[in-house]
């Protein structure tokens, strides 16, 4: 028994490649060829991996069953890319790839802007984005005090990165100036471009103590020393709400300064109400800070309050109060106490003080059956309080025996 078979052979490709000289504008033609393989065979082309998309620039043409004809026409940038004709048969498929590269002087992928700005302390990057082929040398150049351009020294300061960016670090006012960005790569003409760069200052407080303490009935003034660009806005709270610059009894000053400006609240004849926390917060286009201050008063201490007077007996009583809240620790309590008289006269006034710790007293050598007042004040390193409500009590009258244990 015979058997006749027949047998395909899958498709083998010519290698081929583009032209190294290719330029912008010009045209190119390059022919895919099977080397071998059987009829029928049926041709393809990709770009970058995806099928090729043609047009009245790009076209695919047959010559014959054996090979296909790419032709583009005016090349421009797009059409830099790997181009991969594929060949098929029954039996297989074959590809090759080639890259299209043109040469082509620098141009702008994004041209720098005349300007550019930078906010102090901080980093900044000023874009020079450029291509061509072969791949253009990007240099930087700062323009000195005599007005030539001296190349940027690569360092932590400043360097050019890969694609052509400026960075600057820790920018400073002496960074201010004009910049240059020049692109060459051998092809035609380099390009350039000027860069101004401002730098910004936000506005700072010069901060000291955060605590004030002041007198009451005194004046006080605090001044907020501010560097920054101007125009400042500077503005002054009290417990987080604006203070007007102006009342009856508070008002605010500025001075502007070579750097910045000074800004002075001025608090007079203070009250217990003036104890709060102030705030100076400044801003500009570029920034804010603010700098809180807190505000004690410093007064003399309220009056005892709740004097009550019990265990009354004919030449003894007791006197008991309470002290109330203060700012600045009470260090004692003076207790004065006199035989009423509804008479005009001298009148035997009785003092005794008392350590602060203490808020009660036996009152003692009185005489029975007798009308007394008593008041109390309580005193603190800046003074004496008003003295409390007076209050009265009569002694019991002396009969028979009393024992009074103490």
């Amino acid at each position: 028994c015979y058997h006749n078979f027949s047998f395909t052979e899958p498709p083998s490709l010519q290698p081929y490649e583009f032209s190294s000289d290719i330029e912008l504008g010009s045209r190119v033609q390059i022919v895919c060829n099977l080397k071998k393989g059987d009829l029928p065979v049926t041709f393809r082309w990709s770009k970058d991996g995806k099928p090729l998309s043609t047009n009245e620039r790009v076209t695919v043409s047959s010559l014959d069953a054996f090979s296909s004809n790419l032709r583009i026409q005016d090349i421009v940038s797009e059409d830099v890319a790997n181009y991969s004709c594929t060949a098929t048969n029954s039996a297989g498929s074959d590809s090759f790839t080639a890259a299209l590269i043109v040469r082509a002087p620098p141009f702008w992928k994004r041209q720098p802007k005349n300007t550019a700005q930078a906010i102090l302390a901080t980093r900044t990057l000023i874009v020079c984005s450029v291509g061509g082929y072969p791949a253009p040398r990007v240099t930087w150049k700062i323009k000195n005090p005599s007005g030539s351009f001296t190349p940027v020294s690569r360092s932590y300061k400043m360097k050019v990165l890969d694609n052509g960016t400026l960075l600057i670090n820790d920018v400073k006012v002496t960074d201010s100036g004009m910049y240059l960005c020049q692109a060459d790569n051998g092809v035609g003409e380099k390009l350039e471009k000027a860069v101004r760069l401002s730098v910004h200052v936000p506005p700072s407080i010069e901060k000291y103590s955060e605590i004030v303490t002041v007198q009451r009935g005194y004046t006080k003034s605090v001044r907020c020393v501010v560097t920054g660009e101007r125009p400042l806005l500077v503005k002054w709270l009290k417990n987080n709400h604006v203070l007007e610059p102006w009342s009856n009894r508070h008002e605010t000053y500025s001075k502007e300064t070579t750097v910045g400006t000074n800004s002075t609240l001025v608090i007079r004849s203070i009250q217990t109400q003036d104890a709060a926390l102030y705030t100076c917060s400044v801003e500009n286009s570029f920034g804010n800070d603010s700098w809180n201050i807190k505000m004690i008063v410093n007064e003399p201490p309220q009056s005892p309050s709740n004097i009550f007077v019990g265990d009354v007996r004919s030449r003894v009583a007791k006197v008991s109060w309470r002290s109330s809240p203060t700012r600045s620790a009470v260090t004692q309590f003076i207790v004065r106490f006199w035989e009423s008289s509804r008479y005009f006269g001298v009148k035997k006034l009785e003092e005794q003080v008392l350590s602060f710790g203490e808020t009660s007293l036996l009152l003692r050598d009185l005489h029975p059956g007798t009308e007394y007042t008593v008041e109390i004040q309580a005193e603190n390193s800046i003074g004496l309080s008003e003295p409390s409500d007076p209050v009265t009590f009569t002694t019991q009258e002396e009969g028979r025996c009393q024992v009074f244990i103490l």
